[in-house]
């Protein structure tokens, strides 16, 4: 199955960003907007919400340097982890 990601922002400043990936994979490559370090500010699957969640990693990543043609049309490339059928959401 397909990942759906996408890059939301307002005034396209640094500080901005968001990265919405939803889809389960333990590590995934995925481009990304900015380098540097991108932290989880949501995670559908954590047990916070609620027991019968899987609470599945979702864990901060680092962007770095890649070959526009391998990062999704974006600068950066970092590697996430996100449950089954959650969503989470990146911000730096």
């Amino acid at each position: 199955m397909p990942v759906i990601a996408f890059h939301r922002w307002d005034n396209s400043g640094a500080g901005d960003d968001v990265v919405v990936i939803d889809r389960s994979y333990d590590r995934y490559s995925l481009g990304f907007p900015r380098d540097g370090t991108w932290w989880v500010r949501f995670n559908s699957d954590w047990n916070g919400y609620s027991p019968d969640f899987g609470n599945h990693s979702g864990y901060d990543t680092f962007a770095d340097r890649s070959n526009p043609n391998d990062s999704d049309g974006m600068p950066f490339r970092a590697n996430v982890g996100i449950g089954p059928y959650s969503v989470l959401i990146l911000s730096q």
